[in-house]
């Protein structure tokens, strides 16, 4: 069985029709209590107008969901919302990656006809703090291709947000400068 005869076989038209009275009662609707997959079934099934957050109860819980709406829906259709910073061992380490997936989905959030229908995350990563949209417009850096731009300019705008220069770059975070300049 296909993943669409499989989404087919849960999407009965009472399950969408009991979807539809959720999503249009007074308030903030909510599900809990789905087991497995089908949290990412019923979510598909919602109407595809506006993004819908998905707060899963932790990490790993995010994360099925995340790939199980990915697989269900298409993947430009989902955003994942990470925490920032690294758990367990490295606590409260920053992490690098994740914090370009959160800046990458706060981008897509900003942007007129490229919001995602659904952004998964989940409590902790919720409860951490996120640049403002005047934030993110200053301090974005953008490149046309074919643009020539004065390198010591972009390295001093480089330093001016944080980021630290090194000879080589093994994550994300710093920079390396490479090549010559033209004369």
């Amino acid at each position: 069985m296909t993943l669409d005869e499989l989404a087919k076989r849960f999407g009965t038209s009472g399950r969408k029709r009991a979807l539809r009275r959720l999503c249009e009662a007074p308030g903030t609707p909510a599900m809990s209590g789905l087991a497995g997959s089908s949290a990412a079934m019923a979510l598909a099934m919602l109407p595809a107008d506006g993004t819908t957050l998905v707060v899963g109860a932790d990490t790993d819980d995010a994360g099925y969901i995340f790939h199980d709406l990915s697989r269900l829906v298409g993947e430009e259709a989902v955003a994942f919302f990470p925490s920032g910073f690294k758990r367990a061992i490295k606590y409260g380490q920053s992490d690098e990656p994740s914090r370009i997936l959160r800046t990458e989905t706060l981008a897509r959030l900003a942007e007129d006809g490229n919001a995602p229908r659904f952004v998964v995350t989940w409590p902790e990563a919720m409860a951490e703090r996120v640049a403002s949209r005047e934030e993110l417009d200053t301090g974005t850096l953008k490149f046309d291709t074919g643009a020539e731009m004065d390198l010591s300019e972009l390295v001093a705008g480089l330093r001016r947000r944080g980021f630290s220069q090194t000879d080589y770059v093994y994550e994300p975070g710093p920079f390396a400068v490479r090549g010559a300049t033209r004369a």
